[in-house]
């Protein structure tokens, strides 16, 4: 939350440039159609943390929109997409395990349970429907010790769902129907609910 803030302001104050600034320059990039820029774009926008600013969501889907008609290039743009948010959702996760081991004990760190219903895993990934929701939410797994099996299973589940749908829509209409930041506000609720909910554990 203080860094969103922090970034908003800085950008009130013209020392980093606005939303719209970036979707301009973001745009004239696309229409290269250069996979280098797609896979950092992709993976900065699936990374917690540096994707509060960068509206990365609108590069994923303004390029699977624009290979409407082309299977070839739609398959190819999907892939490298795919491939960079996978590996990015593996970073979060990864850097939220190496934050609790270092943040709790050893002798406080009790192997998770690999028992929980499947279902848990499927409600839990409605998160990824979008790249930042989703970043904190592999991240959030991480920080609660939740087994790779698991983590696995829940970005199979989530993330995997989202991923088809999305490149397939977007390819089907042909065009973006969401602006960069139409999520932002998405975003702090998510932040705050996340807060309180860590707050109500910790007191009881």
């Amino acid at each position: 939350m203080a860094l969103l803030l922090i970034v908003k302001a800085l950008s009130l104050w013209h020392i980093v440039p606005s939303p719209e600034s970036a979707l301009a320059f973001l745009a004239n990039m696309l229409g290269r159609q250069n996979y280098a820029f797609l896979a950092c774009a992709t993976i900065i926008e699936n990374t917690v943390i540096v994707n509060t600013y960068f509206p990365g969501a609108f590069v994923i889907l303004f390029s699977m929109a624009s290979t409407h008609g082309n299977v070839r290039l739609a398959l190819a743009t999907y892939a490298v997409i795919f491939v960079s948010a996978f590996s990015a959702h593996h970073v979060n996760y990864w850097a939220g395990r190496s934050m609790a081991r270092r943040s709790e004990p050893r002798a406080m760190l009790v192997p998770p349970s690999l028992s929980e219903p499947l279902w848990k895993d499927a409600v839990g990934g409605l998160a990824y429907f979008h790249p930042q929701l989703g970043s904190l939410y592999s991240f959030q797994v991480g920080t609660a010790r939740v087994g790779y099996w698991q983590f696995s299973r829940r970005l199979a589940l989530g993330w995997g769902f989202w991923s088809i749908f999305w490149g397939i829509t977007m390819y089907e209409i042909g065009r973006v129907p969401v602006s960069g930041g139409a999520f932002v506000w998405i975003l702090y609720v998510y932040l705050v609910a996340w807060g309180i909910r860590d707050l109500m554990r910790a007191r009881s």
